[in-house]
């Protein structure tokens, strides 16, 4: 069974149900634990949303992303390359979380998921492009020795 997942898809929102449904197969092949299953697919959608929304100044859909997953273990890690404008998940601001749901400004919720949900994320900029790698750790099986 392949341990690694490589995909490649064009910055449109429409890709997204294609990116689900082949990394959902993928983990679960695997056996990943729930943690690791969820932590991942939270990861890509807010990621690969924010990328199609705010990656880009040209209303093109033609700009060519790449997601790599590896399983490691009981864990995974997440490569996410894209050419868009830079930005760095750990530079983007804390949402409020003290303010009502109602008065809060809207934004940042997500990557404040996805930073409680990840063990690592780190950011690059590199020739003009965006590498994002990300881990998640599950938790080993359990081999009955004491």
């Amino acid at each position: 069974m392949a341990r690694v997942l490589e995909i490649a898809l064009k910055s449109d929102y429409d890709e997204l149900g294609r990116i689900c449904i082949s990394v959902n197969e993928f983990l679960e092949s695997h056996e990943l634990s729930p943690r690791v299953l969820y932590g991942v697919n939270l990861a890509l959608e807010e990621i690969l949303t924010n990328i199609f929304k705010y990656g880009y100044d040209d209303e093109c859909k033609d700009h060519d992303i790449s997601v790599r997953l590896e399983v490691e273990g009981p864990g995974v890690s997440v490569q996410i390359v894209d050419d868009g404008n830079s930005f760095d998940l750990e530079q983007a601001p804390e949402p409020d979380l003290s303010t009502p749901i109602s008065e809060r400004t809207i934004g940042g919720l997500g990557i404040h998921l996805v930073r409680n949900m990840l063990d690592t994320i780190n950011y690059q900029r590199v020739d003009d492009k965006n590498i994002i790698e990300l881990s998640i750790k599950g938790e080993a099986a359990c081999s009955g020795k004491d």
